[in-house]
């Protein structure tokens, strides 16, 4: 009565007309006993319009409260949107035509946004600033609901039920769904390629992996290659089909982008930016060899730290949930399919009625090890950033589903063959496994949502305070003449999305951004030259070694603001007195002066504020007495 075989079997039974098993889903049907394949109903499974609302509650959050996790969002992202939208930004190296490492098509498609915001609904550039920010949030929530239904298609309620709620509370999801950066799009590209192969769609699926590799990561083909494999089934695409979409998506990604860059990298050619990036970055052409290592090196722990921190106790289950897949072939469990909820559900979308349920075998080959080689990819380069790891997030949140479920499952079986029950388990089991599912999403939840309110009060004092100074510099009678100046803390600089507009010699024009000399010894990034010419024109005193470059460095007598993070253990002295007052202050944490694990987790009540140690992160304004100043 307890054979795990029967699974398979009993899903192809005739379904009765009513069960107490109907809301038994999952993996193997999500207990020891058959798993029906009714329709579920309103009251059985989260309709498409209510997980949608409780996605946005995080992800609109996000927008607002996620810091910015990496200066690479800030310089290589938001900084030509600006400019392309506002006429004035930052340039990094990797926009000079020189080395055309950068892909102007992508800052179009963010600048889409921006240009409604600032054209439609008349933002200032704070407000559209996180205009944008929401913009994405919004998109990964749809992309995330759509994702988590296929799930729930194909493996199961339980297993979709539970992808959902790891997704939506995970802090890893929080703050990547809202970052501009081509990780990002690879996550999108994810979720809605998976939930396309999900649904039989396996073009669509291929048209998203093509999307981000060829126009976001080029890290992410491994995701994409066993969906590739399997559309080369003659019962699939077949080999002419993935040609065609092929051919396709070469002409999309490829061609197209190449031509906008033409156009703005002002070359009579096209200009293949990818081509660039892997050379650089893979084959270590130019950069004096070194390629991405100029950068940063970490070891293998970097991403096992950040996996854990982000993800808690899902990691780990998704780093095991191969050999538990594997388990369930030996026991030849089935994934039965699951209807969408109903005809009404504005959710439903086709290709779930009359699907087969997921084999094991087939999940192992076209998720599990996509995922898993895929991260031991990015564990083996010397270079990590966090941000790499991204666009497998869904799938991390999908694994852990896939493993609790199996867990919860074999935990309905043991029992069963323990109490000697009939094939079906009983009330008390059933409910004793939900109390253990529940007790598993609080607990996940409870530390992800630790993470994200530790990551906003330890960290908010950049974007809180240089939103202070844009809207005090704009409600000034008479604007200030220097400008807003950084030395060691220009890695958290927001983007010029911050920076007032003040007058200039030809109108308006964002108030300057100026270098202070520091202790940071790499190339800092110039100003773009007056738009449109500033992408087409060869800057000075570039070069791709992370090389410091003199010329970027301004006097202090040229500041009429200066942003800098005092901490206990620092060697610069604090601004003079007598030249600048304190305009604005907010605490921030200082990490290696506070013990795990408060610094990486917040509780309430000032639990985890009295075991950490926090300095100040501090705008200082130009005293009206201040007079002549030597560089800093």
């Amino acid at each position: 009565a307890h054979d795990t075989g029967s699974l398979e079997a009993a899903a192809m039974a005739p379904k009765p007309k009513k069960s107490a098993d109907a809301h038994g889903t999952g993996v193997g049907g999500g207990s020891s006993g058959a798993a029906s394949t009714e329709p579920l109903g309103e009251s059985e499974c989260l309709s498409f319009r209510t997980m949608l609302s409780c996605l946005l509650i995080f992800r609109l959050s996000a927008a607002m409260l996620a810091p910015i996790m990496d200066c690479d969002e800030t310089f290589n992202y938001l900084e030509p949107v600006h400019y392309v939208t506002r006429g004035s930004g930052m340039q990094t190296w990797e926009y000079s035509p020189q080395f055309a490492l950068r892909s102007y098509a992508l800052v179009e498609a963010y600048a889409v946004p921006v240009r409604i915001a600032q054209g439609l609904l008349g933002m200032d550039k704070v407000r559209t600033f996180f205009f944008l920010r929401s913009f994405l949030g919004a998109l990964s929530a749809v992309y995330e609901v759509v994702f988590c239904r296929a799930v729930m298609c194909r493996t199961g309620q339980r297993t979709g039920l539970l992808t959902f709620c790891f997704m939506t509370f995970a802090s890893g999801m929080w703050h990547a769904s809202v970052a501009t950066l081509p990780s990002t799009l690879c996550m999108f590209a994810v979720l809605v390629g998976f939930a396309a192969y999900l649904r039989g769609r396996v073009g669509v699926g291929l048209w998203c992996g093509s999307l981000a590799v060829l126009l976001g990561m080029p890290p992410a083909a491994p995701l994409f290659v066993p969906m590739g494999l399997m559309a080369l089934r003659p019962s699939s695409l077949g080999l002419f089909g993935v040609i065609k979409v092929a051919t396709q998506a070469v002409v999309a990604f490829v061609v197209l982008p190449s031509c906008v860059d033409c156009w703005y990298y002002g070359t009579s050619r096209p200009v293949w930016t990818m081509g660039n990036h892997l050379m650089y970055n893979v084959f270590s052409v130019g950069g004096g060899g070194a390629g991405a290592d100029l950068y940063g090196t970490e070891p293998w722990t970097f991403y096992a730290k950040n996996l854990i921190l982000n993800f808690n106790l899902l990691a780990v289950l998704a780093c095991v949930s191969g050999t538990m897949l594997l388990l369930a072939h030996a026991a030849r469990w089935r994934m039965p399919p699951q209807p969408p909820p109903s005809s009404t559900d504005p959710g439903r979308q086709p290709g779930c009625e009359g699907g087969s349920g997921m084999a094991p075998m087939e999940l192992l080959f076209v998720v599990i090890l996509p995922f898993s080689w895929t991260l031991w990819m990015f564990t083996s380069l010397s270079h990590k950033e966090e941000r790499f790891l991204t666009m497998l997030y869904p799938l991390l949140c999908f694994a852990a589903a896939l493993a609790a479920d199996l867990a919860l499952a074999m935990f309905e079986s043991i029992v069963g063959l323990l109490c000697c029950q009939a094939r079906r388990p009983s009330p008390i089991t059933r409910t004793l496994t939900n109390l253990i599912a529940i007790s598993l999403v609080l607990g996940t939840s409870a530390l992800s949502v630790s993470r994200s309110a530790a990551l906003y009060y330890h960290f908010r004092a950049p974007l809180r305070l240089y939103e202070k100074l844009y809207y005090d510099v704009v409600a000034a009678e008479t604007p200030p003449a220097g400008g807003v100046c950084l030395g060691k803390e220009w890695y958290r600089f927001p983007s010029s999305f911050f920076l007032p507009d003040v007058p200039g010699e030809d109108g308006l024009r964002s108030m300057p951004l100026l270098w202070l000399n520091s202790s940071f010894d790499g190339q800092l990034p110039r100003p773009f030259d007056p738009w449109p010419h500033g992408t087409s024109r060869l800057p000075p005193h570039m070069n791709d070694r992370n090389l410091r470059e003199a010329s970027r460095y301004s006097q202090e007598g040229d500041c009429s603001f200066l942003v800098d993070l005092q901490l206990s253990s620092q060697q610069e002295p604090p601004p003079d007195p007598g030249i600048w007052s304190v305009a604005w202050c907010e605490a921030f944490l200082d990490t290696e002066a506070s013990p795990f694990p408060w610094r990486s987790f917040w509780l309430p009540f000032g639990i985890s504020d009295k075991r950490n140690s926090f300095g100040k992160y501090c705008i200082w304004r130009r005293a009206a007495s201040g007079g002549e100043t030597t560089s800093r």
